[in-house]
């Protein structure tokens, strides 16, 4: 632990020298947030600095949030320039980012109001994104729900021996029933959710911790690594099943959300709840990293799973009535 200590020490020591010599201003800390995400200190204000693996990757994001502004879509933070070149440290380009004071209750799905205001946000997104997605299409790929999750599937599949040492046989292959009726139906209905209106850019990833509520209390959007080309229904889809759990796993509770009524008449997109999209990820991605190995991740995945299992059964039992 000392040894990584000093090797970000180092690692923030060379970086703050190096923006000191790029920037019309005085950096007084550098202090990491995450991966490639750093808090910056300054004599003008506060910034975030994120890092990119490539110069396109920079720019794209730029040009993006600026379309976003451009478009009347404010709430989401600006990119920055202070020179014509960004800094390039560590194999990465850096961007700097506006630094919105978050407030000092941080946006979760546990209240109604923030799951409402959330969904909102994300509508006003889409509806914004809808008059300049046609102009990124270049640039940004076309979102492939299907063979995404028939990749994870089939992942959670190698992952058997793996899985089975942790969970019940019997609850393995439940878990694996749901996941296959989930991509019969969704490809025999042709991923048809009901939604002919012209695409937008999705975000990817509504996590809770990518809606930010800054310290005035306005709600705000953030992180658009993981944007594409497609139908609002698939980031709606990835909302239900961030909030479903919040929601004790009822149809209905999630029919009360006005945007989900449409959507939930239609088969494709009940089939598409079925699958077990978030114990698939979690099973692949700490075995992929060896988290399996460490007794914290491995209780969180467990529980993931586990915790609310009888509830989820009764969920697609109401589902499965539903698409009959």
């Amino acid at each position: 632990m000392k040894a990584k200590t000093f090797g970000d020490d180092v690692f923030n020591s060379r970086l703050l020298s190096i923006l000191n010599k790029s920037v019309p201003f005085t950096v007084f800390k550098v202090k990491k947030i995450r991966e490639n995400v750093y808090y910056i200190d300054t004599d003008r204000r506060a910034y975030i600095l994120k890092g990119y693996s490539s110069l396109h990757r920079l720019h794209l994001q730029e040009a993006f949030t600026s379309s976003l502004k451009k478009h009347g879509f404010l709430q989401t933070y600006s990119f920055l320039r202070f020179s014509e070149n960004p800094v390039y440290f560590n194999k990465k380009y850096w961007g700097w980012i506006e630094y919105l004071e978050p407030h000092r209750e941080s946006f979760s799905y546990l209240s109604e109001a923030n799951r409402t205001a959330g969904l909102e946000l994300l509508h006003s997104f889409h509806l914004t994104t809808k008059q300049f997605a046609k102009s990124f299409e270049q640039v940004i790929p076309p979102f492939q729900l299907l063979e995404k999750w028939q990749d994870r599937f089939h992942q959670f599949v190698k992952n058997k021996p793996v899985i089975e040492n942790y969970l019940p046989v019997s609850m393995y292959r439940e878990l694996l029933e749901w996941g296959n009726l989930a991509l019969a139906g969704m490809k025999r209905e042709n991923m048809e959710f009901g939604d002919d209106s012209q695409p937008v850019i999705l975000h990817g990833d509504v996590a809770h911790h990518n809606f930010l509520k800054s310290k005035s209390g306005k709600l705000n959007l953030i992180d658009f690594d993981l944007i594409s080309i497609g139908h609002e229904s698939a980031d709606l889809l990835q909302y239900a099943n961030r909030i479903l759990p919040y929601l004790n796993w009822s149809l209905q509770n999630l029919a009360n959300h006005p945007l989900f009524q449409h959507y939930l008449q239609h088969r494709a997109f009940l089939y598409a709840l079925m699958y077990p999209t978030d114990i698939f990820r979690e099973w692949n991605r700490i075995i992929k990293n060896g988290s399996c190995y460490r007794p914290k991740k491995l209780i969180q995945t467990i529980e993931l799973t586990t915790n609310q299992y009888q509830q989820r059964q009764q969920f697609l039992k109401e589902l499965k009535i539903v698409v009959k």
